[in-house]
């Protein structure tokens, strides 16, 4: 099955790329003497954004599982 698929990097996307950068360079810098300090905040998306997070987890394989969601709706 081809299916198209976009490449283009939304402003959320690109945001967690950058962040992820820099916490990756921060972890870099902790094993040398320099240290520094980094701020991380988060920002809430655009109105109208829908938020799905999903977690889930096993014990065992097979054993006893579990999972749960929250959905999110920003106005």
């Amino acid at each position: 099955m081809d299916e198209d698929v976009s490449l283009e990097a939304s402003p959320l996307a690109l945001n967690i790329m950058n962040t992820a950068q820099d916490v990756m360079r921060a972890l870099a810098i902790s094993s040398s003497a320099e240290k520094r300090i980094l701020h991380i905040k988060w920002v809430s998306p655009d109105d109208g954004v829908v938020k799905l997070n999903t977690d889930g987890a096993a014990k065992g394989n097979p054993g006893v599982a579990g999972a749960g969601d929250s959905l999110t709706i920003f106005e």
